[in-house]
């Protein structure tokens, strides 16, 4: 049995204990979980990990010593309301004295997400969200049942559509509301918990979940873990690791739309623990639009009225050839970057530069639709890729070697050239 097994195991008795009503031998089982987690600490490899166990560590032994004294009433309150909800699994000093900043959190939280441009149908679901957790705490403080629920969550959308803002939100509201201990959110892709070796795969999956325990853990791409060699040993560790700290732990895993259904396939228990799913639908053109006059406005420049018709063309073109590539407000941020170039370069050619045309900018200061190109290689690129497979390459070793061709010239107007550039290297 591992560590985090055993740790597991003495706070599931500690619970049970709790839910008898003996608070010594629940006392005793969290000071056993103390022990064992500054054990850890002291044999951990960084800072970071040591610092992390150590203060979990005085957590739990500051709980245990409170168990074993006479609780005051409030302290008395704290464990009911929380033993009625199911979620005392892990106690920690702060599920006893509740932070003053927790209501400040959940304010700015809710004023971060009505700032958001766009996105209704993700600001319906988040405010549903509010009012559910407000109701739960209301009945828990009235010593009512609270249902248990899964709180995990998919993000499906294309890239730049804010699927990391919001779970950043998240993270602030589950704070707010008191359902973890921290409103951290820690950012991860495959390649976090992934090994190169057999059996590594685990030990770092495990590492990962322990240091977003009392957050939110992110993975972004979820998918490519169904791609990948030992994919499938992190995916079926995760689906443990939420099991067992379902009340210190909330996952929200993103992705396109169409591979992300493949990842909630890959183990029964995805399934049963994602119940909660947030579809980020592409900006409008509206919305581009609105995206980059803040960007401008947030950096003290001004759009001429002339400007926001030639971005509003931009976005415009842009926004009827989009595909699942398109990158959304990322694409907006390249598009304003540019314009400040071209702004410094228009300016820098005089010979003396009015103060006030510094924060002013121009229709020539917009960039042209440089997407084209990209639409028009991406489409190249797709059937040349078809083109080798059907030749009897393997699609990795197609994509590799267009790849490589496309490293050292990106100027291939048609597939035909393409292929006969691929082709010229695969016989080197």
């Amino acid at each position: 049995m591992t560590w985090t097994e055993t740790l597991s195991t003495l706070m599931e008795r500690a619970n049970a204990h709790v839910q008898q009503g003996n608070r010594l031998a629940a006392s005793k089982e969290i000071a056993a979980a103390s022990e064992l987690l500054f054990t850890e600490a002291a044999k951990a490899d960084t800072l970071d990990r040591k610092t992390k166990f150590a203060k979990r560590a005085g957590q739990l032994l500051e709980m245990s010593l409170l168990l074993r004294g006479e609780p005051v009433k409030q302290q008395r309150k704290n464990m009911a309301q929380e033993t009625s909800a199911g979620n005392v699994s892990m106690p920690s000093v702060t599920s006893v004295v509740v932070p003053k900043d927790r209501e400040e959190t959940l304010k700015r939280a809710i004023e971060e997400l009505n700032a958001l441009v766009g996105l209704q149908s993700v600001k319906t679901e988040l405010h549903n969200l509010f009012a559910t957790l407000k109701i739960e705490k209301a009945r828990a403080a009235n010593s009512l049942k609270v249902a248990k629920q899964t709180l995990h969550y998919v993000f499906t959308g294309n890239p730049g559509t804010g699927k990391t803002t919001v779970a950043r939100i998240i993270a602030k509201i589950f704070y707010g509301y008191g359902i973890l201990e921290t409103d951290n959110l820690t950012e991860v892709t495959d390649k976090d918990l992934v090994a190169g070796y057999v059996g590594q795969t685990a030990i770092k999956t495990d590492e990962v979940v322990l240091n977003a325990l009392d957050g939110v853990l992110f993975i972004d791409e979820a998918y490519a873990l169904t791609n990948n060699k030992f994919g499938q040993e992190a995916i079926d560790t995760l689906v443990k690791q939420m099991e067992d700290n379902r009340d210190q732990l909330i996952v929200i895993a993103a992705g396109y739309p169409a591979p992300m259904q493949e990842f909630i396939t890959a183990n029964p228990g995805l399934k049963d623990r994602f119940t909660r799913s947030v579809v980020f639908e592409d900006y409008s053109v509206a919305d581009l639009c609105s995206i980059f006059e803040k960007f401008c406005a947030d950096y003290e420049y001004q759009l001429t009225e002339t400007a926001k018709q030639k971005a509003e063309q931009l976005f415009t073109a842009v926004h009827a050839h989009k595909d699942e590539h398109f990158g959304n407000a990322r694409y907006v941020r390249t598009v304003f970057e540019k314009t400040l170039v071209n702004q410094s370069v228009r300016l820098a050619a005089l010979n003396e530069i009015p103060a006030e045309k510094l924060p002013v900018i121009e229709a020539e200061d917009i960039p042209h639709d440089d997407e084209k190109n990209s639409r028009q290689l991406r489409k190249v690129v797709e059937e040349t890729v078809a083109a080798l497979m059907s030749l009897g390459h393997h699609q990795t070793e197609a994509k590799r070697l267009v790849d490589t061709v496309l490293a050292d010239n990106k100027t291939f107007q048609n597939s035909a050239a393409l292929i006969q550039a691929v082709y010229e290297l695969s016989k080197k």
